[in-house]
């Protein structure tokens, strides 16, 4: 899988063009940059495009919208926490609305708060679960903004930048939406030991098999949103891993059940932090303007 690749392609943090492939599942072809490590896919292939929202995959039942909402609860406290203030009263962006289950609690929460919802199904749905957030919304993507305000305290991204071709750039761009003494926060997932997590998805066909979420086009480890959070001139205030599997809520929806089985895997998990000794948690951050 180290082939060196004929098609020119740039790195999207160092912009090498040395790449070499890295990992081969039919249709997906994931490149490694040999000078910084980023893995990433070519934003021109058809099924990262064809993926980017795949609205198909969100329809979520009110079982799940519960989890989501409290999995936001967890999400907001660590926010909080990294940012050592509460969000009450900030003035708050969020790209990728998602359910609106986060939205909800930031606005809980007392915050100022307004979010971008690039996928039209999404949007429509967390309207449905939200009907609060009308006007607290909107349907498009920040690269269509022209009114936006550029004056937020806290931009937040959950499960966002792994689908932008060009993170260094898009992150360069958000800066100009941020107060002088705004802050970033960011969770992405942890494609690091991608090889075996890809044996092991394909076994158990998630993700239909793929090693990784077909929509993900940027790769992200450790070590390279470190990179890519530093050429974008940000200064890294906090960036931590933290466990998936052993959230209980999270994982109900991993399994699409509730049982005693799963409530034992998650207490596990959550005591021994397993899985982020395998690199196989998510990933955070609180970045600040330099």
């Amino acid at each position: 899988m180290n082939d060196k690749q004929n098609k020119n392609l740039n790195c999207p943090i160092c912009e090498s063009t040395q790449v070499e492939k890295k990992y081969q599942y039919h249709d997906m072809t994931i490149y490694l940059c040999p000078n910084c490590k980023m893995m990433f896919q070519d934003p021109e292939n058809k099924l990262p495009q064809n993926n980017q929202l795949a609205d198909n995959v969100f329809n979520h039942t009110l079982w799940e919208l519960e989890c989501k909402k409290q999995i936001s609860k967890t999400t907001v406290k660590r926010i909080s926490s990294h940012l050592n203030k509460p969000l009450s009263h900030l003035k708050i962006l969020e790209l990728g609305v998602g359910t609106g289950a986060l939205a909800e609690q930031l606005i809980e929460n007392e915050a100022t708060y307004f979010g971008l919802e690039p996928s039209e199904t999404l949007y429509t749905q967390s309207l449905k679960n939200f009907p609060n957030l009308l006007g607290k919304i909107d349907n498009y993507f920040l690269s269509d903004s022209k009114n936006l305000p550029k004056d937020f305290d806290l931009i937040i991204m959950i499960d966002v930048l792994e689908h932008i071709p060009y993170p260094v750039a898009f992150l360069k761009n958000l800066k100009q939406y941020l107060k002088k003494e705004g802050c970033l926060y960011l969770e992405i997932p942890n494609e690091s030991l991608l090889k075996y997590r890809g044996g092991l998805r394909s076994l158990l066909k998630i993700y239909s098999g793929y090693p990784t979420y077909p929509g993900h086009v940027s790769l992200f480890t450790t070590q390279t949103i470190r990179r890519a959070l530093e050429k974008a001139e940000f200064k890294i205030s906090s960036l931590f891993s933290f466990t998936i599997l052993g959230e209980y809520e999270r994982l109900k929806i991993i399994a699409k059940k509730d049982s005693l089985f799963v409530k034992i895997l998650s207490q596990f998990f959550k005591t021994t932090k397993l899985d982020l000794i395998f690199k196989q948690g998510n990933i955070a951050a609180m970045v600040y303007l330099r």
